[in-house]
């Protein structure tokens, strides 16, 4: 039997009988998740089966495979990266140890996907997307986040400066600088994504930027570029020449 028909036959199974009478155990062994990933190996399973695989039991109403055909019926995959702690608990019965694993896995996922190498050059607006697109485009709140680099525009550090958005964040001078001074950046970047898609800068994008250009300026760390994130694009303003 080929690796999408087990796949199907375990989603068959879950619909057949009630969900709270399916175990896991209940399942033959060779088709339960964590014995097929590792007879098959990770890519041969689908996304209920990765998600049940990382769960290892269920919510006590209902086991590993009918959370993950849960969570799968109520967020796409894009969704799904964004799942909350509380969403988890709370709507779904997965305690805090399974929540915990199920959000590490997605964390290191993004982090996987945006990876670069050890010593990450971001000379242009088109090398800071490629890195951060995939963590930040999802996102369902506005994240200021900066990149600290050296006179070689590599990467010394990413740290995220605040949570909630310029129209709604105090940013200040300080908040900004502070791990720039302590890093020895030449330089900064700044980048915050649009939850709603549309990287188009706002007036108060652009006049904090350009006032935390000045500050930096006084301080001799060079702000470079503020990159703005929407769904499936982005926005420089040092290309856009607003900067």
């Amino acid at each position: 039997m080929g690796n999408e028909t087990l796949g199907m036959a375990n989603l068959m199974r879950m619909k057949k009988h009630p969900e709270s009478t399916v175990r896991i155990k209940d399942i033959p062994e060779q088709d339960r998740p964590r014995e097929r990933l590792i007879r098959c190996g990770p890519e041969a399973l689908s996304n209920q089966e990765l998600i049940a695989a990382i769960l290892g039991t269920g919510s006590g109403r209902v086991n590993a495979l009918g959370v993950a055909q849960e969570l799968l019926a109520r967020y796409d995959l894009q969704d799904f990266s964004q799942v909350a702690l509380p969403d988890l608990k709370g709507t779904f019965g997965v305690s805090d140890a399974k929540a915990c694993k199920l959000l590490a896995a997605i964390e290191l996922g993004k982090r996987l996907a945006s990876h670069t190498g050890k010593r990450t050059s971001l000379a242009s607006a088109e090398d800071i997307a490629r890195m951060l697109m995939p963590r930040m485009k999802g996102l369902k709140k506005e994240v200021l986040k900066g990149l600290y680099l050296d006179s070689k525009l590599n990467l010394l550090k990413e740290e995220t400066i605040s949570m909630g958005g310029l129209n709604t964040v105090a940013i200040q001078a300080a908040d900004v600088f502070r791990t720039a001074v302590s890093e020895a950046a030449a330089a900064i970047v700044l980048v915050h994504n649009h939850p709603s898609g549309d990287p188009t800068p706002s007036e108060k994008d652009i006049a904090v930027t350009k006032a935390l250009k000045m500050a930096g300026d006084l301080l001799g760390i060079e702000l470079l570029d503020h990159v703005i994130i929407g769904q499936e694009r982005y926005i420089s303003l040092k290309d856009s020449g607003l900067l």
